[in-house]
């Protein structure tokens, strides 16, 4: 059973939706994690769109934002050309996931079934709130992907791995 607690957004949390669901995880847990993470780096990444920044080691939201008006630039300098942008930003996107949907995909990339069941077990298992010396009743969650759990990053972007560039002009 996991015990997920809300830890406030910001300095000034006025709502529910001004916390965010973090998972206590024990310590043997957090390193099993870690392991698995290395193995997935090693399947998963060369899988990537290059043009994917979200919770990729070492890429930023600067990175993109600097390639994007990079090219845009590059492009309007020749004439009679304009450009159109759009913006992205998924909120709350750990808790979009589905995860019997995530088992189909890292099972087709080839992840070992041993493996996509223990993912997928963990992100299925019954989980309490604890607020203060308070715990909720036990409840199985359908969707999203806790976070602190140490995978969550690496599996995120397999997740959204459908939206890549597929034509040359595309750049982003």
């Amino acid at each position: 059973m996991s015990t997920i607690i809300p830890v406030p957004k910001k300095y000034t949390a006025s709502c529910l939706d001004d916390h965010g669901p973090i998972v206590l995880i024990c310590v043997v847990m957090k390193t099993i994690e870690r392991f698995v993470l290395t193995f997935l780096k090693s399947i998963i990444d060369p899988l990537l769109d290059r043009f994917q920044f979200a919770y990729r080691q070492n890429r930023y939201v600067y990175d993109a934002v600097s390639l994007g008006l990079f090219y845009v630039v590059q492009h309007l300098d020749s004439p009679d050309t304009y450009a159109t942008v759009l913006f992205v930003d998924y909120s709350s996107v750990f808790n979009t996931i589905i995860p019997s949907k995530l088992f189909e995909k890292i099972q087709n990339v080839g992840v070992p079934q041993p493996m996509c069941l223990w993912i997928l077990d963990f992100l299925l298992k019954p989980q309490v709130v604890k607020i203060g010396g308070n715990l909720s009743s036990s409840v199985t969650s359908s969707t999203g992907m806790p976070q602190g759990f140490v995978l969550s990053p690496m599996l995120y972007p397999l997740f959204t791995h459908v939206c890549v560039s597929c034509h040359e002009s595309t750049k982003l």
